[in-house]
């Protein structure tokens, strides 16, 4: 992810961009049931926003997992397989 926006916009927004992400990490790590259910996408699964892309992770027992991060411009639903392709 940092490659691709240092090329297409710059470093600097690539290291903001993955601190914005790293920040919601730790936030999700404190209170991970406090973010938004997904569970419309797949069971259990939660978000959070981080402009301009969503986590989707799971709460494990004693973890996290992170499952994806995407842009806000996919198509959510399909990733997750809740779309007929075609």
């Amino acid at each position: 992810m940092w490659r691709y926006y240092a090329r297409v916009a710059s470093p600097d927004i690539a290291d903001n961009i993955l601190r914005g992400i790293e920040r919601a990490s730790e936030a999700i790590a404190r209170n991970p049931l406090g973010r938004r259910s997904r569970d419309d996408l797949l069971a259990g699964l939660r978000s959070a926003v981080v402009s301009p892309h969503t986590m989707f992770f799971r709460v494990g027992d004693v973890d996290v997992e992170i499952v994806r991060v995407l842009h806000e411009r996919r198509d959510i639903a399909e990733t997750f397989g809740q779309r007929p392709k075609g």
